[in-house]
């Protein structure tokens, strides 16, 4: 019993020496070197400022993923000087808006904060990235899991299906049932076919 207190007292130290204050998008990386590590989520989105601008706001150099060394740049969190900073709210809002790559904190926002499906059909972990972007793959995959992606047609608005078959989604409709085999095999990303065709056809 004192063994196992022991060794996870030094697992705790040892991780207290890593990534330091805010464990957000973190997790434990067993591979050497082992420690608390950024996950690859951390920094799977797009900063909206450029990368001059947020190491300007935030002084410290950029997370880097499944590092167990570097430190989150403590302004994206805190402005307290004291030591361990505390997570200020408003701080940490303010960065996963405008620089959520640099900062570490893409699992954080709308776009990737959310679950899969209970029950998937696939297994998750086996999907890269490349097969979220296939048109052949993406219906498949979005009804099992997000890709982490959960907002990547939220900007379309909600999508029903009708008893028709026809899907809507934010008020527009599709005119053919066919839409989800002409998105499988394309249809949305040709460059044959303009955008007012495509809004025609298949809305959703």
């Amino acid at each position: 019993m004192y063994l196992v207190l022991g060794l996870l007292a030094s697992l705790l130290l040892s991780i207290q020496a890593q990534v330091a204050d805010d464990y957000n998008c973190t997790y434990v990386k067993s591979a050497a070197p082992a420690g608390l590590a950024y996950s690859p989520l951390s920094v799977k989105c797009n900063d909206k400022l450029t990368a001059a601008q947020c190491l300007k706001f935030f002084v410290d150099p950029a997370v880097v993923p499944d590092d167990t060394t570097a430190k989150r740049p403590v302004l994206c969190y805190s402005t307290v000087g004291a030591s361990p900073q505390p997570i200020e709210v408003p701080v940490q809002k303010m960065a996963t808006e405008y620089c959520p790559k640099h900062c570490g904190y893409c699992c954080l926002t709308d776009a990737y904060d959310c679950d899969n499906k209970q029950d998937p059909a696939i297994n998750c972990d086996t999907v890269t990235d490349s097969m979220c972007d296939d048109p052949a793959w993406r219906g498949l995959i979005a009804e099992n899991w997000t890709c982490d992606r959960c907002n990547s047609t939220a900007s379309s608005g909600s999508s029903t299906t009708a008893s028709s078959g026809v899907t809507t989604r934010g008020g527009c409709s599709d005119t053919t049932q066919t839409c989800p085999t002409w998105r499988t095999n394309g249809f949305c990303t040709s460059t044959f076919y303009t955008a007012a065709q495509k809004r025609q056809y298949c809305a959703s």
